[in-house]
């Protein structure tokens, strides 16, 4: 994704951040990652600057639009973390990554508003991630988010450059870039 972005002339910055699975990869420590990540974007010449995410990431990009004040693009977000821990069980990605103490300040439902633009890019087809947890994100973010559907997409569509879906994701981030 950030090579396609990147031949159409959008600089990108990938930030990886410790993850379930690797040692440290729960919140608060993906939290702090993205935020040296944010330090360093903030330091770049390159404005204005978007946010981008997608599953997990969404979430972290997400909560870094809340805390730097930057418009985001979420591409299928975990925006309910609660739900999704809820939903998949005690030992799941979700529940290991953020325990319920600290869904308050990490999880974007929780977070709103987020006081920045947001455009959010969901498929129906989605068995990963409930396109629902979007439809009930965006409703309560109000005038903040977008909601943009992709009819039968999946999971991995809005960040794959082969899938027609992609076009909306770039032109979701073209769109905050010119505001």
């Amino acid at each position: 994704m950030c090579r396609a972005l990147a031949d159409k002339g959008i600089a990108t910055l990938n930030v990886e951040y410790r993850c379930v699975g690797v040692p440290g990869g729960t919140w608060p420590a993906a939290r702090d990652d993205v935020h040296l990540a944010l330090e360093l974007a903030g330091s770049l010449p390159h404005k204005p600057v978007v946010l981008v995410g997608h599953s997990a990431g969404g979430q972290l990009a997400l909560w870094a639009a809340k805390h730097a004040g930057l418009p985001a693009v979420a591409l299928a977000p975990v925006s309910d973390v609660r739900d999704a821990v809820e939903r998949r069980g005690p030992e799941s990605a979700p529940a290991r990554f953020m325990a319920p103490e600290h869904f308050a300040e990490g999880s974007p439902l929780e977070l709103l508003p987020l006081g920045v633009p947001q455009i959010v890019i969901h498929g129906t087809g989605d068995d990963s991630v409930p396109y629902e947890m979007t439809q009930r994100y965006v409703e309560a973010a109000g005038g903040e988010a977008e909601l943009v559907t992709l009819e039968g997409a999946g999971h991995f569509e809005p960040i794959d450059p082969q899938a027609p879906q992609f076009a909306h994701t770039v032109a979701a981030v073209e769109r905050l870039l010119d505001e």
